[in-house]
């Protein structure tokens, strides 16, 4: 999920084959195993089910949120583990830096429409 462009604030769900497993502009990532044997198109249907590539990001910060709501559905799906909700929910609350410790943020909960 990303914003359509800068001052936009309805997100796009792009879809991409990337040839690497991270981007190289990272700052920090999280890993969540995967049932055995789930394919794309089961992640998909997770988002699209509940509509989420029809996102507002309220002026471009509630990606925080829409990563915790799509971790949540994952886990209700049985993609990934029951408890791995809780465990983004305290991770999209900080901010990143390269060099810095994290720094806690308020997380802009967005709308789905």
């Amino acid at each position: 999920m990303r914003a359509e462009y800068e001052g936009y604030n309805n997100g796009h769900l792009e879809w991409s084959d990337c040839p690497y497993m991270q981007s190289n502009s990272n700052i920090h990532h999280w890993d969540y195993q995967c049932k055995g044997n789930t394919q794309v198109r089961e992640i998909a249907n997770a988002l699209y089910s509940k509509g989420r590539e029809r996102y507002d990001l309220q002026g471009g910060k509630g990606c925080r949120f829409w990563i915790y709501v799509a971790g949540k559905d994952f886990a209700d799906q049985g993609i990934i583990t029951g408890a791995a909700p809780t465990e983004i929910w305290g991770k999209v609350q900080f901010l990143y830096h390269h060099t810095n410790a994290p720094e806690q943020t308020a997380v802009v909960q967005g709308k789905f429409y």
